[in-house]
């Protein structure tokens, strides 16, 4: 466990302090919380809901609704049950670690909730818009280099909020394809 923790921290020392330059110091704090921007909500939910119904006609709203849950559950579980749990210091708040802190965070540092969200998002909506599965992850590792970037989180705490994620995506989109299925079952034997 020591030699990953020691492999954490450099790693982290090598993203915030080495790799650092001047347009990533403007980028990175800029698009890391994007989503608490007002137009950007304003402009991204309508879309992404046009997309589903677009595609999906009325079970369209069906599936942004579990969208929706599954960033909601992710959120929920990684704040109030890991960080909760683990209650891991984040890198400006550890002893003895050189840390160029960019951007504002409170709590717990592990899981990376903002990296957790953005692939519990990007796994969810390649599963029903796969031609769209190299924006979606490319954009959730984005925000998830600029947690460590901004000096706000571990490596660590980004690769096991991408894959708890995931995990949580994962039974959404299962639970999601077999509610349509059994729908779409109940309503062909309507007709029948």
């Amino acid at each position: 466990m020591d030699f990953l923790i020691h492999a954490d921290y450099i790693l982290f020392h090598f993203i915030n302090q080495t790799l650092s330059s001047s347009w990533q110091d403007s980028f990175f704090p800029a698009i890391t919380d994007l989503h608490k921007n007002i137009w950007f909500n304003l402009v991204i939910y309508p879309v992404l809901f046009g997309f589903y119904i677009y595609k999906f006609k009325r079970m369209g709203f069906f599936y942004f609704l579990f969208c929706i849950i599954s960033v909601a559950m992710t959120d929920f579980s990684g704040n109030r049950i890991l960080k909760k749990e683990i209650q891991r210091p984040r890198p400006f708040q550890t002893e003895g670690l050189e840390v160029n802190k960019r951007s504002n965070a409170h709590g717990g540092s592990f899981i990376s909730n903002h990296t957790a969200n953005m692939f519990a998002f990007a796994a969810y909506s390649t599963a029903f818009f796969p031609a769209g599965r190299f924006a979606f992850y490319g954009i959730a590792s984005l925000i998830g280099y600029s947690r460590i970037y901004n000096g706000v989180h571990f490596p660590l705490d980004v690769i096991c909020g991408a894959l708890w994620g995931i995990s949580i995506s994962f039974i959404f989109i299962f639970a999601a394809q077999w509610i349509a299925k059994k729908f779409r079952l109940e309503k062909e034997s309507r007709i029948i």
